[in-house]
């Protein structure tokens, strides 16, 4: 619905003729209430615009601007190639001069416009800003460094002309063009050499129509994953494989990576998913680098010989010819997940609270007590841990406990638990509660059993850590690659649902004082070990 805005002169002296004298006032009302009062001189008419024609007009005018200016004849023709003289509103246009821009071709459209977006920015900007350098941020979200000392400078470009106010725009005229950097999601879909990984990320594509509209839209889930990698304001270096190094780590991972619905997706997942990392990358250097997946590069020196970097625009591409991580002996490694990294989620434990404690002597990593939140006799008390990246191969898994003893000398009670494990079968169905059973109710055996009258108890030491081996020689039918992108958060600790290998550790001690007197319902964990078996 319009809004109607009344416009009330109200003449302080005289009678107004052919204009208001000096000394009036003028007023604007809206629904009866005054929203702006101002004194003014002399007035010949009023003009009143919409707001999108006063934004219009006004770009107008830093349009004629530029395009008055002999220097910036080229970057004034660019502008209306790009369709751009509307939209120089409340921006900082960095004007470069026309002999910085003489190689571009004006018939290459595409060109141009990334020009012109890759010099306006979305905020006013003048060199009279209390900063010695500051971030500038484009239409096109690239970032570059504006300086006001010594001189004024924007990506290391002298501005030989600064703050050309203009209506309520600020044009700064700029010696040098500032060329279109790709990003990281840029180069890997548009630069040649790694065509396995640009088809393994279009794979992923999905059309969907409407079934209302008849509207056809694509979507792309591993592109959503690697959304972080177009964003302007992340830094990160990624590994790229040549189409060689994707082939030679293909065929390395793909026994390890059996899955139920496409084993090849799956190993390809394995392939990309430890090759994002934060920061800028030094493949020169001796340093320990986390990847998004918690994999450790050791040594990138070693590890990446024969690579080279690219900078982009928000970090570096690292293109290898051979992937070394993805060796058996780099990659198929012992999986360890902390339980103070899980402590927090009430979704993983029942009838427990938990609390992250430090050991006393300050040496190891902190572990995790579990305290019953009732005393009832049929409440199951459990706590249970998502375990990523688990591969199609034969691992021995077990739990590290910590005594009572290490907060209570004199408390030497063991804990009494049962472990069942969840996964996916080689039916492609997902297991739960399989355990290890005993043999004739007492000899544990490593192997597991759904069977609920032969599920083992595990006793642990009552004085001294426990490394309790819960399978042996467990053989997992598929692999469980997660991502681990930050666009997706780490899904074994935030999002257990994309995660289907489970280890769940229940409390077996009863609530009769016997038991209490012999035994602790208050346990202890410090993490869960996966070993793969040689």
């Amino acid at each position: 619905m319009k809004k109607t805005l009344f416009l009330l002169l109200l003449l302080i002296t005289g009678v107004c003729i052919n204009t208001i004298k000096a000394q009036d006032s003028l007023f604007f009302y809206k629904s009866g209430k005054i929203i702006y009062r101002t004194s003014v001189y002399s007035v010949d008419s009023l003009t009143y615009f919409s707001p999108k024609d006063y934004s219009t007009s006004r770009s107008n005018l830093v349009f004629e601007n530029i395009r008055s200016n002999p220097q910036l004849s080229l970057f004034a023709r660019m502008i209306q190639i790009a369709g751009y003289e509307n939209r120089l509103d409340s921006v900082t246009v960095w004007a470069p001069v026309d002999n910085a821009l003489s190689e571009i071709s004006l018939s290459d459209t595409a060109l141009v416009k990334r020009v012109v977006n890759n010099h306006i920015a979305k905020t006013k900007i003048w060199s009279t800003y209390p900063y010695g350098a500051m971030m500038v941020t484009m239409l096109n979200s690239k970032r570059y460094v504006f300086a006001t000392s010594p001189g004024y400078s924007l990506g290391g470009y002298t501005i030989s002309t600064p703050n050309i106010f203009i209506a309520s725009s600020v044009v700064h005229v700029l010696d040098g063009y500032l060329p279109y950097t790709k990003n990281i999601w840029e180069y890997i879909m548009q630069e040649p050499g790694h065509d396995l990984l640009k088809a393994y990320i279009n794979s992923h594509n999905k059309t969907v129509i409407n079934s209302s509209t008849g509207v056809t839209t694509t979507t792309n889930d591993l592109a959503d994953l690697l959304s972080f990698t177009n964003n302007e304001s992340l830094t990160y270096s990624v590994l790229v494989p040549s189409d060689e190094a994707w082939t030679d780590a293909y065929n390395k991972l793909l026994p390890y990576c059996a899955s139920p619905d496409n084993q090849g997706d799956a190993a390809k997942l394995a392939i990309i998913h430890n090759n994002f990392f934060k920061g800028r990358m030094n493949t020169a250097s001796d340093s320990i680098y986390t990847s998004t997946s918690g994999y450790k590069l050791n040594t990138p020196k070693t590890m990446l010989d024969g690579a080279q970097a690219t900078n982009v625009s928000n970090g570096n591409i690292i293109n290898v010819s051979h992937l070394k991580m993805y060796d058996p002996e780099y990659w198929n490694k012992t999986i360890k997940v902390e339980a103070q990294s899980l402590a927090y989620l009430d979704s993983l434990k029942s009838n427990y609270s938990s609390t992250i404690t430090n050991y006393l002597d300050g040496n190891s990593t902190p572990y995790v007590t579990y305290v019953p939140t009732t005393t009832s006799a049929i409440a199951v008390l459990y706590a249970r841990f998502p375990i990523p990246n688990t591969l199609s191969t034969r691992y021995n898994i077990y739990c590290n406990f910590v005594p009572t003893s290490v907060v209570d000398s004199l408390d030497k009670r063991p804990y009494k638990v049962k472990f069942y494990l969840t996964y996916v079968d080689a039916n492609g169905a997902l297991i739960n509660g399989t355990a290890p059973y005993s043999k004739a109710g007492f000899d544990i055996n490593h192997q597991l059993t759904t069977t609920t009258s032969q599920i083992a108890t595990f006793t642990t030491s009552g004085t001294a850590p426990t490394k309790m081996l819960v399978a042996e020689n467990f053989q997992f039918p598929y692999s469980n690659i997660v991502c681990g992108f930050p666009t997706s958060g780490n899904p074994a600790w935030n999002s257990p649902g994309k995660v289907n290998v489970f280890l769940k550790v229940q409390n077996a001690t009863g609530t009769s004082s016997t038991e209490n007197l012999n035994y602790n319902r208050t346990i202890r964990i410090d993490s869960i070990i996966l070993e793969p078996v040689q």
